[in-house]
């Protein structure tokens, strides 16, 4: 399911763009709108939201403004900006803080849809190496730690490893734990488990 953040002071824009999104990926995506960026803003710091499709221009916060905060809190949504004929300066801003579009309105149903599922594909793609790099993460985390066991790694390769690895060495302990499965064998007694 797709969180998508609508966010337009016209309230019929921001009605009407909400009942397109929902219609043309039914059941796809959650939809939510807004017609002051400072909720918005106050929703996506306690929601995770994929995808925010905000107007530039918007009394008390603008779209510029609420770009630039969402990336200070360091909240990951994309956005795609709508904007006017006369807004290109602003479109020039948002797009160094690195949106996925501008539309311009009225919005065209069909380059909305095509926006959405470029961005929706970029995220999948992000999702998935993010997973990849952490299972590689995983990986060679598990082979430092084994390594270590076995005395086979030396003090400096260890410190050169351990901040990338995210191994943190400053706590007061560790405990190791080995175990050796054995193939499944029918013991008929309780003294056969023991050895």
């Amino acid at each position: 399911m797709w969180r998508v953040m609508v966010i337009d002071d016209e309230v019929r824009q921001c009605k009407g763009l909400k009942n397109i999104l929902l219609r043309e990926f039914q059941g796809d995506m959650e939809v939510w709108d807004f017609t002051m960026a400072a909720e918005a803003l106050a929703f996506v710091h306690s929601n995770e939201v994929d995808i925010i499709i905000t107007d530039i221009k918007m009394p008390v916060m603008n779209g510029i403004e609420l770009m630039q905060e969402c990336q200070r809190r360091n909240l990951p949504a994309k956005f795609i900006v709508l904007s006017g004929y006369s807004d290109f300066e602003y479109v020039k801003t948002a797009a160094r803080l690195g949106i996925e579009n501008y539309l311009l309105k009225p919005v065209d149903t069909q380059e909305m849809s095509q926006t959405l599922i470029q961005v929706k594909r970029k995220i999948e793609a992000q999702r998935q190496n993010k997973i990849l790099l952490e299972e590689g993460i995983r990986i060679l985390r598990n082979n430092l730690l084994y390594r270590m066991m076995i005395g086979e790694i030396s003090y400096e390769e260890i410190e050169e490893r351990r901040e990338y690895l995210n191994i943190p060495f400053d706590s007061c302990g560790y405990r190791v734990a080995i175990l050796k499965f054995l193939p499944y064998q029918n013991f008929s007694t309780v003294s056969d488990y023991l050895w």
